[in-house]
Protein backbone atom coordinates (compact mmCIF):
# COMPACT_ATOMS: atom_id res chain seq x y z
CA UNK A 1 0.00 0.00 0.00
CA UNK A 2 0.94 3.64 -0.32
CA UNK A 3 1.52 4.04 3.44
CA UNK A 4 3.88 1.09 3.76
CA UNK A 5 5.95 2.49 0.88
CA UNK A 6 6.19 5.85 2.65
CA UNK A 7 7.29 4.13 5.86
CA UNK A 8 9.91 2.10 3.99
CA UNK A 9 11.20 5.23 2.25
CA UNK A 10 11.37 7.11 5.58
CA UNK A 11 13.57 4.34 7.03
CA UNK A 12 16.02 4.74 4.14
CA UNK A 13 16.50 8.46 4.70
CA UNK A 14 19.10 9.23 7.37
CA UNK A 15 18.06 11.46 10.25
CA UNK A 16 19.21 15.07 10.04
CA UNK A 17 22.34 15.40 12.17
CA UNK A 18 21.95 19.15 12.55
CA UNK A 19 18.30 20.10 12.12
CA UNK A 20 17.26 23.65 11.52
CA UNK A 21 18.63 26.44 9.45
CA UNK A 22 17.51 28.18 6.31
CA UNK A 23 16.64 26.63 2.96
CA UNK A 24 16.65 28.96 -0.05
CA UNK A 25 14.26 27.98 -2.85
CA UNK A 26 14.73 29.70 -6.20
CA UNK A 27 11.55 29.06 -8.11
CA UNK A 28 7.90 29.74 -8.62
CA UNK A 29 6.16 31.76 -11.28
CA UNK A 30 2.87 33.60 -11.56
CA UNK A 31 1.41 30.66 -13.49
CA UNK A 32 2.96 27.93 -11.30
CA UNK A 33 3.37 28.99 -7.66
CA UNK A 34 2.49 25.51 -6.34
CA UNK A 35 5.83 23.69 -6.79
CA UNK A 36 7.82 26.33 -4.88
CA UNK A 37 5.10 26.41 -2.22
CA UNK A 38 5.30 22.62 -1.79
CA UNK A 39 9.11 22.74 -1.70
CA UNK A 40 9.00 25.34 1.08
CA UNK A 41 6.51 23.28 3.08
CA UNK A 42 8.64 20.16 2.60
CA UNK A 43 11.76 21.99 3.83
CA UNK A 44 9.95 23.20 6.95
CA UNK A 45 8.47 19.76 7.65
CA UNK A 46 11.89 18.16 7.18
CA UNK A 47 13.30 20.33 9.96
CA UNK A 48 14.35 23.65 8.47
CA UNK A 49 13.74 26.61 10.77
CA UNK A 50 13.00 28.89 7.82
CA UNK A 51 12.39 28.69 4.07
CA UNK A 52 13.08 31.61 1.77
CA UNK A 53 11.53 31.57 -1.72
CA UNK A 54 13.20 33.78 -4.32
CA UNK A 55 11.22 34.52 -7.50
CA UNK A 56 12.12 36.17 -10.80
CA UNK A 57 9.43 38.84 -10.61
CA UNK A 58 6.89 40.46 -8.31
CA UNK A 59 3.91 38.73 -9.99
CA UNK A 60 5.41 35.34 -9.09
CA UNK A 61 6.09 36.52 -5.53
CA UNK A 62 2.49 37.73 -5.19
CA UNK A 63 1.14 34.40 -6.46
CA UNK A 64 3.31 32.54 -3.94
CA UNK A 65 2.26 34.76 -1.06
CA UNK A 66 -1.32 33.90 -1.98
CA UNK A 67 -0.63 30.22 -1.25
CA UNK A 68 -0.33 30.87 2.50
CA UNK A 69 -3.45 31.85 4.40
CA UNK A 70 -1.47 34.03 6.84
CA UNK A 71 2.05 35.44 7.09
CA UNK A 72 4.59 33.42 9.05
CA UNK A 73 8.09 34.19 10.30
CA UNK A 74 9.22 30.79 9.02
CA UNK A 75 8.64 31.75 5.40
CA UNK A 76 9.86 34.68 3.36
CA UNK A 77 8.94 35.29 -0.27
CA UNK A 78 10.55 37.93 -2.45
CA UNK A 79 11.45 38.88 -5.99
CA UNK A 80 14.89 39.84 -7.26
CA UNK A 81 15.11 42.38 -10.05
CA UNK A 82 17.61 42.01 -12.87
CA UNK A 83 19.80 44.95 -11.86
CA UNK A 84 21.09 43.61 -8.53
CA UNK A 85 20.38 39.91 -8.93
CA UNK A 86 23.87 38.55 -8.31
CA UNK A 87 24.41 40.72 -5.22
CA UNK A 88 20.99 39.78 -3.75
CA UNK A 89 21.61 36.09 -4.38
CA UNK A 90 24.96 36.30 -2.61
CA UNK A 91 23.23 38.02 0.30
CA UNK A 92 20.50 35.38 0.39
CA UNK A 93 22.90 32.44 0.21
CA UNK A 94 25.79 33.76 2.29
CA UNK A 95 24.79 36.57 4.64
CA UNK A 96 21.52 34.89 5.61
CA UNK A 97 23.38 31.67 6.53
CA UNK A 98 21.59 29.46 4.03
CA UNK A 99 22.22 25.73 4.59
CA UNK A 100 20.87 24.44 1.25
CA UNK A 101 19.67 25.77 -2.10
CA UNK A 102 16.93 24.33 -4.31
CA UNK A 103 16.67 25.76 -7.82
CA UNK A 104 13.83 25.15 -10.24
CA UNK A 105 10.45 24.19 -8.77
CA UNK A 106 7.77 26.07 -10.69
CA UNK A 107 10.10 28.26 -12.72
CA UNK A 108 8.70 29.10 -16.15
CA UNK A 109 10.68 29.42 -19.37
CA UNK A 110 10.85 33.22 -19.38
CA UNK A 111 14.22 34.90 -19.89
CA UNK A 112 14.11 36.33 -16.36
CA UNK A 113 13.47 32.90 -14.82
CA UNK A 114 16.22 31.24 -16.84
CA UNK A 115 18.68 33.98 -15.87
CA UNK A 116 17.65 33.75 -12.20
CA UNK A 117 18.19 29.97 -12.21
CA UNK A 118 21.57 30.33 -13.93
CA UNK A 119 22.70 33.03 -11.49
CA UNK A 120 21.49 31.01 -8.49
CA UNK A 121 23.33 27.86 -9.59
CA UNK A 122 26.55 29.78 -10.28
CA UNK A 123 26.30 31.66 -6.96
CA UNK A 124 25.59 28.50 -4.94
CA UNK A 125 28.55 26.75 -6.58
CA UNK A 126 30.86 29.73 -5.99
CA UNK A 127 29.85 29.78 -2.30
CA UNK A 128 30.14 25.98 -2.04
CA UNK A 129 26.51 25.70 -0.91
CA UNK A 130 24.68 22.35 -1.03
CA UNK A 131 22.61 22.55 -4.23
CA UNK A 132 19.64 20.63 -5.63
CA UNK A 133 18.44 21.35 -9.17
CA UNK A 134 14.86 20.52 -10.13
CA UNK A 135 14.98 20.58 -13.90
Amino acid sequence: SKYSMVGTAAQCIPAMSDPGGLVCIVGGSASQPGPAHLAALAALRAGADQAKVVCADSAAAAALRGCWPQPTAMLEVGAIDNGRRRQRLIQCLQADCCQAVLVGPGLDSSEDSIQLATDAIETAQALNQPLVIDG
